[in-house]
């Protein structure tokens, strides 16, 4: 009985090892997520609306679904977005390319409507960039 507690123990260890490994690639107009548990997911930059980050995992919103995987937003965003996305919170990058319209907050902040009426919040410290990129 003991073995085969430590047995589930040990198996459980190696999932959870496995799924620390996820990777992430860019090609020219993709973003491609591998790791071991699930097959290689290859989502293009043009279908992602927003990405957002809960520690060492980060969600890939696109209409259809949700990807998870493991990395940092700063490690995400250290690797050359393309210049459509955007940091518009300490946890959110959003693809400029779906916001519909930003509605202004107090205190310098925005609520920020994607093409799926989706809303995200940008804080003051990204707003002015923010803003100055939709002006364009």
């Amino acid at each position: 009985m003991i073995e085969v507690h430590q047995s589930l123990i040990e198996n459980e260890h190696q999932e959870l090892e496995s799924s620390k490994n996820s990777e992430y690639k860019f090609e020219a107009e993709n973003l491609v997520i591998q790791d071991a548990k699930n097959p290689i997911q290859i989502i293009p930059f043009k279908d992602i609306l927003w990405i957002d980050a809960a520690g060492d995992y980060m969600c890939v919103h696109t209409l259809a679904e949700t990807h998870v995987m493991r990395a940092r937003l700063k490690d995400l965003e250290k690797n050359t977005l393309p210049e459509d996305f955007l940091r518009i919170h300490k946890s959110t990058i959003v693809n400029l390319s779906h916001i519909k319209q930003l509605n202004p907050l107090r205190n310098s902040e925005y609520m920020a409507v994607l093409d799926n009426e989706k809303t995200l919040k940008v804080s003051r410290t990204y707003s002015k960039n923010l803003k100055s990129l939709i002006k364009q």
